[in-house]
């Protein structure tokens, strides 16, 4: 009885085994938004990234590749060490196929590191390091939004040629970036991360922000940034009315240059 017993443990731990791919397979694509839900980040990316982040998943259908997508958030806490559980945690357990947005420049390199180790993708839609696309780049990191170089430089200069010498910075393109990862996907036939990624660097970038956007081989979404100057009351002139462009930076202007950048796997033949 007990030879049979361990008998039909071993039948029950190898069907296991053996069905866990095949669920995880037929269950839902799981993107997951790893961000600051209670601290300084908390107003620009938080809930509010996790709500535009299921806009696109609304938008785009609801679905991919036949199967459901589905969006599962976390707190990262503003700390490394939590942010780089929860993305390991969410990769090895729990089949999320994508991480996003995550504010917090140290926290996005360390899960940076993971995704790349995984090759699985991940979409920095509120980090500002410029070394995700440079000594830290990887092959299935998209940089979408605005970086530390091009509000250091691309930004300077402009705001410089037009004499001013103080500014603020809004940039929330969450959806947009899910929208081309889901496209991607839906394009390339798989969930594979490198060929997903290299799908989304052959797929330019059109949408209300970005026009004829393109994703380099480091990872860096180059598209133009702009200037804007806020009104007085008395210019605005309808609801929503509450800013003048001043200039438009092209892209090539606005970030570093890929050379310039130390991309190791640039290097790879």
């Amino acid at each position: 009885m007990k030879s049979c017993g361990m008998s039909i443990g071993a039948f029950g731990l190898a069907l296991a085994l053996f069905t866990a791919p095949v669920l995880a397979q037929d269950g839902p694509v799981k993107l997951g938004v790893l961000t600051d839900m209670s601290s300084l980040y908390a107003d620009n990316g938080g809930q509010g990234s996790v709500v535009a982040a299921q806009m696109a998943v609304d938008d785009f259908g609801g679905q991919v590749l036949g199967r459901s997508i589905q969006i599962v958030a976390g707190d990262h806490q503003n700390k490394a060490d939590v942010g780089a559980t929860i993305a390991r945690r969410w990769i090895e357990n729990e089949n999320v196929e994508v991480i996003l947005d995550v504010p917090n420049s140290a926290v996005a390199l360390a899960v940076q590191g993971i995704t790349r180790d995984k090759k699985k993708l991940f979409l920095a839609t509120g980090a500002a390091t410029s070394r995700l696309t440079g000594d830290e780049c990887s092959p299935t990191g998209i940089h979408w939004t605005y970086d530390t170089y091009a509000l250091s430089q691309g930004t300077t200069r402009a705001m410089s040629r037009l004499g001013a010498n103080s500014w603020y910075f809004i940039s929330v393109d969450y959806s947009r970036a899910v929208m081309h990862y889901l496209r991607a996907v839906q394009a390339a036939g798989t969930l594979d991360g490198p060929t997903i990624a290299a799908k989304m660097r052959d797929m330019p970038v059109n949408d209300f922000m970005t026009k004829n956007g393109r994703i380099r081989e480091d990872g860096r979404l180059v598209r133009d940034m702009y200037l804007f100057r806020v009104k007085s009351p008395e210019q605005s002139n309808y609801k929503f009315d509450y800013y003048e462009l001043l200039a438009t930076i092209p892209g090539e202007e606005a970030f570093r240059p890929m050379e310039q950048g130390g991309c190791p796997f640039l290097k790879q033949p």
